[in-house]
């Protein structure tokens, strides 16, 4: 939708190459490939609702779509929403995120069907009282990973229906991703040092005990840093492992 104040505004779709070098604004209306005046009939402010359809014959060609109005300042507000052909489980999805609800509706259904089996276990535990810290971290962060999987999945729903999602659902999958990957790391890195259900815990004091501190800790806010820099971003990589790109999360990789 485009909303345009005044007259003499034209929606243009061009070569990006032709964009990229700089033409004259009246050479970019002679190249253009679609040419869609704006102009007003009235003194209100005026509204376009404009759908185009990328034909099979211009893929993989790069193009750009410009709001022109030659020798004036532009005056126009405007909503571009990109949408595939094909039923909901394409349309408002990107290429590169084409599949990704159906492989989620088939990870939560796998996370469902193996919460009863880690329930048992747990239970198992705690009548042998075998039961530590170490287990009780690694059954929470699997129940956090559960939660953060099956929370994404509604999110990817409710984005196949408008495009948009829930953005507090996709926050708080982040959130528990970053909550369950630090105590799955925290739990491998106590099984390394040595902690495991038979032997609960690292000698107060010990130079083991403050090397294991110091690496969780550098972990934990390395990751929850880079998850605050680069994770929460609204045009972000559809996916709850947002975190794993960009330079801001190179400590959490180092780490």
């Amino acid at each position: 939708q485009t909303i345009v104040s005044e007259g003499g505004h034209r929606f243009l779709v061009v070569n990006r190459s032709d964009l990229e070098l700089g033409l004259a604004c009246d050479e970019l209306v002679r190249r253009a490939k679609i040419i869609e005046p704006m102009s007003e009939r009235t003194n209100d402010v005026v509204a376009y609702d404009l759908t185009l359809n990328v034909e099979p014959s211009m893929s993989r060609q790069p193009v750009a779509a410009v709001i022109a109005r030659c020798g004036q300042s532009i005056s126009a507000e405007y909503i571009v929403e990109f949408t595939n052909p094909g039923g909901y489980e394409e349309e408002h999805f990107a290429c590169a995120d084409q599949g990704l609800l159906q492989s989620y509706f088939w990870l939560s259904l796998i996370a469902a069907a193996m919460s009863p089996a880690f329930f048992s276990a747990q239970r198992v535990l705690h009548r042998r009282q075998a039961h530590n810290d170490i287990s009780a971290i690694f059954f929470t962060g699997a129940a956090f990973f559960c939660a953060r999987v099956w929370l994404f999945m509604v999110h990817l729903v409710v984005y196949s229906q408008n495009g948009m999602g829930l953005g507090m659902l996709l926050f708080v999958a982040q959130f528990l991703d970053f909550i369950s990957n630090t105590m799955a790391t925290l739990v491998l890195i106590a099984l390394v040092h040595g902690v495991y259900i038979t032997r609960p815990l690292v000698p107060p004091g010990s130079v083991e005990r403050t090397q294991l501190t110091n690496v969780v800790g550098g972990f934990s806010a390395t990751y929850l840093l880079s998850t605050l820099a680069c994770g929460f971003k609204v045009d972000a990589v559809l996916s709850p492992f947002g975190v794993l790109t960009g330079v801001a999360s190179w400590p959490y990789l180092v780490a």
